[in-house]
């Protein structure tokens, strides 16, 4: 019995222990299931992720290649347009230098007409001038003959000498066919001629001397009276004063004779090649008008009144060379050498304006002048008391112009080039700048040309 229940107990311990390993083996199997189980999810998991992450990555790829094809595209978009715009660039240069040259063509074909026209109007004041030329030379030989045919009824005049208001017996130097006659004396003269006399008298140890410049106009016996003055040593600044044709007076100044340096040093501002400076000497002295010749001196001699700016005592201008020579005949006085007007503006200074050496104080220029002239006499004078040397109006001179005479001009009472084109002109004027108007400064024009800011002033070589 024991045994029996022995042999019952291990056999139900045996099947307790099969169960046991059956139950384990299934658990295991369960187990081994569950994870196989869980390796095929986590391989269809891992599938899934590297299938999402391909899907992933090949987004980011289209998506890149796409927007490198964007920015291909762009690129090519914007060299496009650039390519657009220096094609644009281009024609507008093109548009631009063509429409430059157009122009630049306009203005030389409206220079070209403005030049023409130019010319075409210097050949009309040519012409005009020619024809006045020829005018004038028939009025002057109508004038001639008039004269001719009255010439049998001569005027003359009663020489007087005057001497502090009482008349003397003085000895006619100058304007006779017979020397040593002395006044009261008759002259007979020719209509429409000028005459210069000259006298002279001693008394008390004492020498006295007259001029008288006449007219002859009127028939018959006229008296003209020389006031004598006394005759004083040689020096500058002593004045006299004249009375020309007509009626007008002309107050002269005493220029010495002596030496100075002509023309200009090599530094001086404003200087022109034709201003070599030399060595000059005038061996006589001479009287030169104080101011330029004023409109009512020249009325009064002459008859008119050429001037563009009207005044008694302006300056004359718009007059020729050929007219102040007309000038100077009728009244027995001269135009200034070159050397003659240079020495009497420096008055023995050396600098770029005689006297005051400042040129506003002494000129009218384009500075002071107000583009006009103005009357003579209101500037301070130079040491000789000339006023005006300085602006104001351009003064012809006797000499023809040369710009390399200097180099060759005798170093004594030089009397210019014997032959020339140009007369020489001296001071310059009122719209001159500060250079033109220097004491060494040389113009020159043609010798019958006028022209707004020509002028002069007469010099009188005999006492």
């Amino acid at each position: 019995m024991e045994a029996e229940r022995a042999a019952r107990k291990r056999a139900e311990e045996d099947a307790r222990e099969a169960r046991r390993k059956a139950q384990a083996e299934e658990l295991e199997a369960q187990r081994a299931q569950e994870s196989r189980g869980r390796a095929a999810g986590w391989a269809w998991f891992l599938a899934i992720v590297l299938l999402v992450g391909g899907l992933a990555a090949y987004g980011w790829w289209q998506q890149e290649q796409e927007t490198s094809q964007a920015q291909v595209r762009r690129l090519q978009s914007e060299a496009e347009a650039q390519r657009k715009a220096q094609a644009e660039a281009e024609a507008k240069w093109k548009a631009a230098a063509e429409a430059q040259r157009r122009a630049q063509e306009e203005a030389e074909r409206k220079t070209a007409e403005a030049r023409q026209e130019l010319e075409r109007q210097r050949a009309e004041a040519e012409v005009q001038r020619l024809a006045r030329a020829e005018a004038e030379r028939k009025a002057a030989a109508e004038a001639e003959a008039k004269a001719e045919q009255e010439r049998k009824m001569k005027p003359s005049i009663l020489l007087k000498s005057m001497l502090d208001g009482r008349e003397v017996a003085a000895t006619v130097t100058e304007g006779l066919a017979r020397s040593g006659l002395t006044t009261p004396v008759t002259v007979n003269l020719e209509v429409g001629g000028s005459y210069s006399f000259a006298m002279e008298y001693e008394e008390g140890g004492r020498k006295y001397a007259g001029r008288r410049t006449v007219m002859a106009k009127d028939r018959g016996v006229t008296d003209a009276a020389v006031v004598l003055e006394e005759v004083k040593e040689d020096v500058a600044g002593p004045t006299k004063t004249i009375t020309l044709p007509g009626g007008a007076t002309m107050e002269m100044v005493r220029c010495p004779a002596g030496s100075f340096s002509m023309g200009s040093p090599p530094g001086e501002t404003g200087r022109d090649d034709d201003e070599t400076q030399h060595r000059v000497t005038l061996t006589e002295g001479f009287w030169m008008a104080k101011t330029e010749v004023t409109q009512k001196q020249w009325e009064s001699v002459m008859g008119d009144n050429p001037s563009y700016h009207k005044g008694d005592n302006l300056p004359v201008e718009s007059v020729s060379w050929d007219e102040c020579m007309e000038f100077c005949r009728k009244t027995g006085l001269q135009l200034p050498t070159e050397a003659e007007w240079e020495y009497a503006c420096r008055a023995g200074t050396t600098g770029d304006y005689g006297g005051a050496g400042d040129l506003d104080t002494m000129g009218w220029y384009s500075g002071n002048s107000g583009n006009e002239t103005h009357p003579v006499g209101r500037k301070q004078g130079n040491a000789w008391g000339l006023q005006d040397m300085h602006g104001n109006v351009w003064e012809w001179c006797a000499d023809w112009y040369d710009g390399g005479y200097y180099a060759k001009s005798p170093g004594v009472n030089p009397q210019g080039p014997a032959s020339g084109v140009y007369r020489v002109l001296r001071g310059g004027c009122y719209w001159s700048d500060p250079r033109l108007c220097r004491s060494a400064n040389r113009s020159w024009s043609d010798p019958g040309y006028r022209d707004g800011d020509y002028g002069f002033r007469p010099v009188a070589r005999q006492d």
